[in-house]
Order: structure tokens, then C-alpha cells, then sequence
């Protein structure tokens, strides 16, 4: 007799799934694996991972019993009155607190129990194929991969194969996309950039009160002041056209998505280094605050102003000239349009030429109380975001568009670059169009799926699923595509 939450030893379970005969109907192989993953998300529970758990729950309701009373306690309800209610809601649920040994158990256990549920999917998928029941087949294939890869499902299902990567013909122009953005952005990290030298005597009225040396740089889109050497002005002047370059090759050849490239968004930028020579600079050129009070003035890391017959612009930073200059290029480069992905648009920019995500365009938070500090290194980033998709915390995207400015949270950052990524290579002819339609004014998450659907022709979840699936720690699209693991 087996106990409930009774661990089974792994080769008696990977022997049950080599020989256990495959189910003859839909109805038996929902039995089948309601059987499996209740056992494992027990285990699960057993050794202290009970948002693994949870996951499979939820399997077990969305796919094979939406009645499930084990499931449905799992995951904080009870019935009442026939009617099944959240009782205790997801944020009170038990959180993970198992040991590496149990983390290894738990995933031990899953290995076997998706092993044994792919192999049901894919008995009854054969049969169904074999009987002529084509559509119910291809759920069931499909279902396999989702648990475990198989070439054999693959090719039932008429997938192609590119290096060792097997998919649909969407999956591998995708896979083949953010591969080439990103060796497009090495060849372009690495390209010369013709830079000259501007004469002091150019020096704009602006700087000149403040009676310190600047370096002048310029090229054929951008002139940088610097205070320091000539070395870091022709450095931020590079940095800047390579960043055009990237965002060249991103927006393509469609004409309409180019009339919102700007390649020389401002006449002149000034690079200060530290707070004396920013504090300098509001006080005897009044033009530069662009009409903010002095304190106010102060709080920022940089701000466009009115110059000659155009805009210029100050900002301030002690190091990572290269990540400050893509950046710069990236947000005035790119459409005055929604901010919480042009932010990732940024990060995605830097990342892939520089390394770093350092550049940020957050405005003034509207309160004391600021955001924690967040890392500018990518490997960390890519494991935050993982381990929140594992929890099933990560930002909701009908939120990232939403997100204010003032308050920028790194969670939502985060996922901004990640998404932002994924969008650039998964629909290159329609990330530009997004953007702005989203546009730069609120709106309600109502509106932002609405956009969404209207612009990609496919719902934000479905969308947001995609994604999800190609962000996800052990993602085999994910991997195939070149994001780092």
C-alpha cells in the first residue's frame, strides 16, 4: 500500500515509465498523470519546495481536472457552498525553505515525473495519430515537449531542425534572429568609429562661465564636451555611433518604422564628472536647470535645455563612459513613446554592446523612499529574473508599460530588458509599432492588452507565455537562442 507523500525510489518509477503500457484514452491518461504530479508535488511539499508544488497544482487544474480537490488546496482554496474560493490568498501561501540536498530531491523528482508524463502524452499521441485522429494527436505531442524534449514528437510534428535545436518554423526564425543581433552587436563593439577633435575656442557659451577645461569630440551625428581628456570625449562620441549603428540594424529597412530614428537628437552633450562641477554649471548658466528651481535642479543626473537653435544636454557620471554614451543614444535615438520599455530598450542597448546595464532615465521619485540598488551585471540579472519566473513573481507585462517613471522598481526593470530582448528578435517588423502605440501617456492595463493584441495580432498572455518560456532557467529556446545560462 502506498502512503500518501511516500517517496518512491527513482528506478522503481523510471521502470514504471519505460514499461507501463500507454493509455488508451484521453480520460485514462488524465487519470495517469493526476496520479504522477500529485505524487511529486507531495514530495515536493515533503522536502520544503512548495511553490514547485504549486506549479504542478496548477498543471493538474488547467489541464487534466479542474476539479481536483487536492489540487485546489494546494493552492490556498476550499470549497464553500459548491463554489471553490481562495482562502488563503497566494501571498500567505508556505514559501520555499528547502536545503540544496532537498532542492536536489524536488528536481530528482520532477525529472522523473515530467519523464513519465511525457511518455503518456506521447503513447496516446501515436495512437491517436495512427487512428487518424490528427488534431488530438498534435495536442498531445505538443504536450510531450512541454514536459520533455523528444525528437520523435518533433518530427511528428513537422518540426525543423537548426543546430541541434528542433521547432516550429517561427522558433527557429526567432533563434536565428537574436543570434544574429547579437553577433551583429560584437561586429559593431568592435568597428572603428571616425572621430575628430573640436577646437576649445568652439566651446559653447554654456560651459564657458565655468572656467574649466572641457574636451571636445564630434562625429558625423553627435558632439560631446567632456571634462577631462580628449581620450574620454572621442570615447562617448564612438560609443554613440555604434549605438546608431545598433539601432540601424534593429529597426530595419521598413520606412515606417525609420521616420522615428533620430540620429542627432541633440547639437551638443556635456559629460560633468561630479557634483561640484554640476552644482557649477546650474548656477552660473540659469539656462541649463530648463526652467526647474536650483534645489530641484540639483537632484538630477542630467537635463536638456535650450541652446542655440536646438536642444542640448548635461548629464553627470563618474565611469562607465561606453554604457553612458550607448544609452544616451538609445533613449534620444528611439521614439518619444512608452517608458517602461524604452528603459529596457536602453538595457538591451548596453547589454549587448558594452556588457553592462548601467544607463537609466529615471525621473525625480515623487517621495523620499528610492529604489534599492540594483547591479549592472547581467548574469545576475538573468538569475534574479529566473528565480521570480520559478516563484511565478515576475512583473506582470500588462504593468511594465504601466510603470511610472518617478518610481521605477527594478523588478520591473528587469523584466523590461528581458522582454525587450525576446520582442526585438521574436517580431523585428513590429517592436517599433508597439512602442508607440503604447505611447508615453497612462493607460489602463484594459487598453495596454488591447495594444498588444492590435499590434502583434496575438493576446498579451499568449505573448507573455512565449516569453516566459524562452526566459525560464533550462528553456531549450532559450538556450538554442544564445541567451546566457
Amino acid at each position: 500500500m502506498a502512503w500518501p507523500g511516500l517517496v518512491v525510489p527513482w528506478f522503481v518509477a523510471t521502470l514504471a515509465a519505460q514499461t507501463e503500457p500507454p493509455p488508451k484514452t484521453e480520460a485514462e491518461l488524465d487519470q495517469r498523470v493526476v496520479a504522477a504530479l500529485v505524487g511529486f508535488a507531495r514530495s515536493a511539499d515533503t522536502w520544503k519546495s512548495p511553490t514547485r508544488a504549486r506549479r504542478a497544482w496548477q498543471q493538474i487544474l488547467d489541464h487534466y481536472d479542474s476539479d481536483n480537490a487536492s489540487a485546489r488546496a494546494g493552492l490556498g482554496q476550499k470549497r464553500v457552498k459548491g463554489e471553490w474560493q481562495v482562502v488563503t490568498p497566494p501571498a500567505e501561501l508556505p514559501k520555499d525553505a528547502a536545503t540544496p540536498a532537498q532542492k536536489k530531491q524536488v528536481d530528482d523528482a520532477w525529472r522523473i515525473a515530467a519523464k513519465r508524463v511525457a511518455a503518456l502524452h506521447k503513447g496516446l499521441a501515436q495512437t491517436l495519430d495512427k487512428d487518424g485522429h490528427r488534431a488530438q494527436a498534435i495536442r498531445h505531442f505538443e504536450r510531450s515537449l512541454s514536459f520533455q524534449d523528444d525528437v520523435e514528437c518533433h518530427r511528428a510534428l513537422g518540426h525543423v531542425a537548426f543546430d541541434g535545436f528542433h521547432g516550429t518554423a517561427e522558433q527557429i526564425a526567432f533563434v536565428q534572429r537574436l543570434r544574429a543581433i547579437f553577433a551583429k552587436a560584437r561586429d559593431i563593439a568592435a568597428q572603428p568609429i571616425d572621430v575628430e577633435a573640436v577646437p576649445a575656442d568652439l566651446l559653447p557659451p554654456e560651459l564657458r562661465p565655468m572656467g574649466i577645461e572641457f574636451a571636445g569630440a564630434r562625429s558625423k551625428h553627435v558632439t560631446y564636451w567632456v571634462a577631462g581628456s580628449a581620450a574620454a570625449a572621442a570615447k562617448h562620441v564612438a560609443w554613440n555611433e555604434r549605438a546608431l549603428l545598433l539601432l540601424e540594424f534593429l529597426f530595419g529597412d521598413d520606412p515606417e518604422a525609420n521616420k522615428y530614428l533620430r540620429k542627432s537628437p541633440r547639437l551638443w552633450v556635456a559629460v560633468l564628472r561630479t557634483k561640484e562641477q554640476r552644482d557649477q554649471l546650474l548656477v552660473v548658466s540659469p539656462v541649463t536647470r530648463d526652467g526647474e528651481p536650483l534645489d530641484r535642479a540639483k537632484l538630477v543626473g542630467g537635463t536638456t535645455f535650450p541652446s542655440g537653435s536646438g536642444h542640448a544636454e548635461w548629464v553627470r557620471h563618474r565611469s562607465h563612459d561606453n554604457d553612458h554614451a550607448v544609452g544616451h543614444a538609445t533613449k534620444r535615438g528611439t521614439p518619444w513613446c512608452n517608458s517602461g520599455l524604452s528603459e529596457g530598450l536602453v538595457h538591451v542597448a548596453t547589454w549587448l554592446l558594452c556588457g553592462t546595464m548601467e544607463s537609466s532615465y529615471m525621473q525625480l521619485a515623487s517621495t523620499e523612499a528610492g529604489d534599492e540598488e540594483i547591479t549592472n551585471e547581467a548574469k545576475l540579472w538573468i538569475d534574479a529574473l529566473r528565480e521570480e519566473i520559478e516563484l511565478g513573481e515576475d512583473w506582470p507585462l500588462v504593468q511594465v508599460p504601466r510603470e511610472r517613471m518617478s518610481n521605477f522598481r527594478n523588478s520591473v526593470r528587469v523584466k523590461a530588458w528581458s522582454f525587450m530582448t525576446w520582442l526585438l528578435a521574436r517580431h523585428p517588423d513590429r517592436w517599433v509599432r508597439l512602442l508607440v502605440e503604447l505611447g508615453h501617456e497612462p493607460k489602463l492595463p484594459e487598453e495596454v492588452a488591447a495594444l498588444f493584441e492590435k499590434v502583434l495580432e496575438r493576446p498579451l498572455g499568449e505573448v507573455e507565455a512565449e516569453w516566459r518560456e524562452w526566459a525560464r532557467a533550462g528553456s531549450r529556446i532559450g538556450k538554442a537562442s544564445g541567451l546566457p545560462q
